[in-house]
């Protein structure tokens, strides 16, 4: 079990900075407040001075290129 979690450890030492570096900064922020700190789009775009739906195509294009990184390394 122990070996397992080490295992797994490495793999996101070693995915954490391919995932930041495929977001720009934008779409990074984004995501981060809409995923981790649990705000809304709509809440980020009040923030951010921008439309909704220029907030929700950012969070989308940020998670499509996450995507497309963990399937490369499935």
């Amino acid at each position: 079990m122990q070996a397992l979690y080490q295992k797994r450890q490495a793999r996101c030492r070693r995915l954490r900075p391919l995932v930041r570096e495929a977001c720009t900064e934008t779409q990074w922020r984004r995501l981060l407040l809409h995923q981790l700190d649990g705000l809304s789009y709509r809440a980020i775009a009040r923030m951010e001075g921008a439309h909704d739906k220029t907030i929700v195509e950012s969070v989308h294009a940020a998670k499509k290129k996450i995507k497309i990184i963990f399937l490369k390394w499935a």
